[in-house]
């Protein structure tokens, strides 16, 4: 997950009255969206689908273009506000 770091740290509080650290999850300190909840979605002036669009711009290995396929060809863009 993107940002799995800040899902992970934890940040020091302080010190409890014994004298030792006090931890929180970085997490509970700030609030973020879970990576589960994230729409992904863009705008383009081609209307071809990302997974189309992804093997035309040939930016990623072959190999991974296929694993993402099956993912990315339902994912279509949103018109462009310049055509």
């Amino acid at each position: 997950y993107w940002g799995s770091l800040l899902m992970a740290s934890t940040t020091k509080l302080g010190n409890d009255a014994s004298g030792n650290a006090v931890y929180a999850p970085l997490k509970n300190m700030l609030p973020m969206v879970d990576p589960n909840n994230i729409v992904w979605g863009g705008w383009d002036i081609n209307g071809m689908n990302l997974g189309d669009a992804m093997k035309r711009a040939q930016v990623f290995d072959v190999e991974l273009q296929q694993k993402l396929y099956p993912h990315m060809v339902g994912i279509k863009p949103l018109p462009s506000v310049y055509f």
